[in-house]
């Protein structure tokens, strides 16, 4: 039988390409997103659609930072806890 930490290290589950994928308040956000940098792209001219570009890189890369954060955060406070359930002295 296989288990969650061999689906793991086997590339068979991946937490990140999940979290989002079912929450309506996410897609809400995404939608108004791409609306609005489609508005302003629009605006721009050749030569400043670029920046843009960098700017939108900069911040996938920023949130991509944030989430890798809080994931690790996340898991080391669940593993603390766990740590702290198996050694309650009243069990």
């Amino acid at each position: 039988m296989e288990t969650i930490l061999e689906d793991l290290w086997y590339g068979r589950i991946n937490p990140n390409e999940t979290i989002y994928r079912d929450n309506p308040e996410y897609k809400k956000a995404q939608k108004e997103f791409n609306e609005k940098k489609e508005q302003l792209e629009a605006r721009l001219n050749q030569e400043e659609k670029p920046l843009l570009e960098e700017i939108e890189d900069a911040f996938y890369k920023t949130q991509e930072d944030i989430e890798k954060i809080a994931y690790m955060a996340g898991f080391r406070f669940g593993m603390r806890l766990a740590i702290a359930a198996l050694n309650d002295p009243d069990e």
